[in-house]
């Protein structure tokens, strides 16, 4: 996640092929299932996978980029990149949304 100039949160996607920036202005984008995303640039035009997921500990967003879909056991093995809790199934079962 980037902060935008004017200190608004904005999400940004990094082009694993040529490195554009895609923003996410309006928060379009889900979050949690892997999606794709055709990069915007006119000289890549590239297909890429993407997750964004956000931490139940923490409430941080954290976002994971592949040239190609990712496999069951590698979204698994995600967790937050702020706070390191993982993101898979078994271990978010425990976690309390509404905790401090």
């Amino acid at each position: 996640m980037a902060r935008a100039p004017s200190g608004e949160d904005r999400l940004t996607l990094e082009c694993p092929y040529c490195g554009h920036m895609h923003s996410d202005d309006y928060e379009c984008l889900e979050s949690g299932a892997a999606a794709l995303l055709r990069c915007e640039n006119p000289h890549c035009r590239q297909q890429f996978s993407f997750v964004i997921r956000e931490c139940l500990e923490c409430a941080e967003e954290s976002i994971f980029i592949w040239t190609s879909a990712p496999a069951p056991e590698a979204l698994a093995l995600l967790s937050c990149k702020s706070c390191g809790a993982p993101f898979d199934e078994a271990s978010s079962e425990g976690q309390d949304p509404n905790a401090a």
